[in-house]
């Protein structure tokens, strides 16, 4: 067999480098056509996605349902307990209406509104009742309610 290259099924010779060929080495090749398919990318485009849609939340708006009758009887309330400060940080009792942290957090003080001293004085009636409809007689200012 005479040294060469493989390709095709065929052994094409070669000589040394750069040695021309002889016409011993020559070999007849047959020529035979050849299509290459390439890939090419699909013809149809996607549209463009859309642009990023931006979402603005807002907290629900509360909605104050005291009366002006009803602050005005609970501000009552307030004076007895706390001489009108709506805003006390006490150890057991806080807030305006002297409502214990125990019951605040029970009646849903805590969950809707925060801690009570810091919240408005709507905010702490609206708890208030919730564990009593109409304010307490304070008889004078002489006892808790």
């Amino acid at each position: 067999m005479v040294p060469g290259l493989v390709g095709l099924g065929l052994v094409l010779p070669h000589g040394p480098a750069g040695a021309a060929m002889t016409a011993q080495h020559r070999v007849h090749a047959l020529s035979v056509p050849v299509t290459v398919v390439t890939p090419t990318a699909p013809t149809t485009t996607l549209p463009p996605l859309p642009p990023p849609t931006t979402t603005t939340t807002t907290a629900p708006t509360w909605v104050d349902p005291v009366t002006a009758a009803e602050r005005a009887a609970w501000d009552r309330v307030n004076i007895c307990e706390e001489g009108g400060n709506w805003h006390v940080h006490g150890t057991v009792y806080s807030g305006g209406l002297g409502i214990s942290e125990t019951n605040w957090v029970i009646y849903g003080g805590q969950r809707d509104f925060g801690a009570e001293w810091a919240a408005s004085p709507d905010q702490q009636i609206v708890v208030a009742m919730r564990m009593q409809r109409y304010p307490p007689d304070q008889n004078g200012c002489t006892g808790a309610w």
